[in-house]
C-alpha cells in the first residue's frame, strides 16, 4: 500500500485575467500525521504480507478563480468559494519511509524514553525530534502502536495511563 504524505504544500491559483499566483500553504504534515489513516488498519499492519510505503512529497495544488462563489463538485463546502480546485501535481520526492513489520514502527518511538512513561512523557520527546507534530497526531501515534502491540497500556498515574515497550 503506497500513501503519499505532502510534507510541504503550495497553492498555484489562475486568476480571472489569465495570471497566476502562488503561495506556500501553512499545513505542515510529518510521519506521525499517517496515524489518521492508520486506525482503521492497526489489526494487519504488522502482517507477514502487508507493506507500507509513504514517500514524502512536496505537491501544488491548483485553483481556478471564477467570477461567483461556487460549491465543489462533491458539495463538501458548507460555504461557497470563489475558486475551485482543478487539480494536483507533483513537485519533488523527498524520502520515502517503507514499514513491514514491528521495527520499522519501534523506530518512530523516541529514544529518550523510561522504561515506564506517560503520553505526556511521549508527546514531548517527539515533540524534540518533529516540531510540528500536533497533541492529536502524538495521541492516535500511541492508540495504534498499543493496539499493534507494541506498546501496553498499565494502570493509571494520577490522571493519565502508564505505557511500556512490549
Amino acid at each position: 500500500m503506497v500513501y503519499p504524505l505532502a510534507t510541504e504544500k503550495y497553492i498555484e491559483t489562475r486568476t480571472l485575467d489569465g495570471k497566476t499566483r502562488r503561495r506556500k500553504s501553512p499545513t505542515k504534515k510529518n510521519i506521525y500525521s499517517i496515524f489518521r489513516e492508520l486506525t482503521g488498519l492497526c489489526g494487519i499492519l504488522l502482517d507477514k504480507k502487508f507493506y507500507l510505503e509513504v514517500p514524502e512529497i512536496i505537491m501544488t495544488e491548483e485553483r481556478t478563480e471564477t467570477e461567483d462563489a461556487v460549491q465543489s463538485k462533491n458539495g463538501r463546502r458548507r460555504f461557497k468559494k470563489n475558486w475551485t480546485k482543478t487539480g494536483k501535481r507533483l513537485e519533488e520526492l523527498k524520502n520515502t519511509h517503507v514499514f513491514h513489520g514491528k521495527k520499522p514502527y519501534v523506530s518512530l518511538i523516541p529514544s529518550g524514553l523510561d522504561e515506564i512513561f506517560t503520553f505526556t512523557d511521549f508527546f514531548t520527546e517527539i515533540k524534540k525530534k518533529e516540531p510540528h507534530v500536533k497533541t492529536d497526531e502524538a495521541r492516535l501515534a500511541l492508540w495504534c502502536l498499543c493496539h499493534m502491540g507494541i506498546v501496553v497500556r498499565g494502570e493509571k498515574k494520577g490522571r493519565s495511563y502508564t505505557y511500556s515497550l512490549n
